[in-house]
């Protein structure tokens, strides 16, 4: 199948605020697979109309070839509703205007609020077995502090000629394995630098080059740029990036 949009290729909604969560209709059981995506804002795009729950979808033996982003999946505080159990594998991407893969739950600026039925939540995301040939921010998790995005893994991820850092915010239960970026390898361990349970990572990135293993901790996270020194950040609290060259 072949999809050229002047919007998203591929967008799953389940309906927007109140009104979706009082029908609680989950959009459910989704395969997406054998799909080539020319341009589009998106090649597969998750919300941020998921009130109604979007679960167990799959997403696999794709090409994305010069889409705004790849992988999206958004919502924001007011929408609530639940994304869960998504699996994308076996994807190959190129010419990625963003994000080559993007979780988002602060897609409009909402204030602050307390967690309550109105608070969106993603969980249990699997991202395998892709590859990226040109992109601005090769991978991006930006959750909220009253609802962190957990239980994401990433694995065997190669991405090359990537413009910017990748960014890890505001999320828990992140595995990163077997990911590279430009050439260099991203290792993820357990930190001691960031203890507060349910709000932030528990962890720091940090960068593998040949034999030696660089991490610093800072009290701000910051971007690197391209052409810059390779710099290697763990920001305490909730926030950390990942610099590359």
């Amino acid at each position: 199948v072949y999809k050229r949009q002047g919007d998203d290729c591929i967008t799953i909604k389940s309906g927007r605020d109140l009104q979706a969560r009082k029908i609680g209709r989950p959009c459910e059981n989704i395969t997406i697979t054998n799909c080539t995506m020319l341009s589009g804002h998106g090649g597969v795009v998750i919300g941020s109309e998921m009130s109604g729950g979007v679960k167990k979808v799959t997403i696999s033996n794709c090409v994305f070839d010069g889409t705004d982003r790849g992988i999206r999946i958004k919502s924001t505080r007011g929408r609530g509703g639940v994304v869960e159990d998504i699996r994308v594998s076996n994807v190959v991407m190129s010419d990625i205007k963003r994000e080559a893969v993007v979780l988002n739950l602060k897609y409009s600026q909402m204030k602050m609020e307390k967690k309550s039925e109105r608070t969106p939540v993603f969980r249990n995301i699997f991202v395998t077995g892709l590859t990226v040939r040109a992109t601005q921010t090769p991978l991006k998790v930006d959750g909220l502090p009253e609802a962190p995005i957990e239980g994401i893994v990433f694995r065997d991820i190669y991405v090359n000629d990537a413009k910017e850092e990748c960014l890890f915010r505001d999320c828990k239960d992140l595995v990163i394995d077997d990911v590279y970026v430009n050439g260099e390898k991203i290792k993820y361990e357990k930190s001691i630098f960031d203890t507060s349970p349910g709000v932030g990572v528990a962890g720091v990135l940090q960068y593998l080059q040949g034999d030696s293993l660089l991490s610093r901790h800072c009290g701000e996270p910051a971007r690197s740029h391209c052409g810059r020194k390779r710099h290697h950040r763990a920001a305490q609290g909730p926030d950390f990036h990942h610099g590359i060259q």
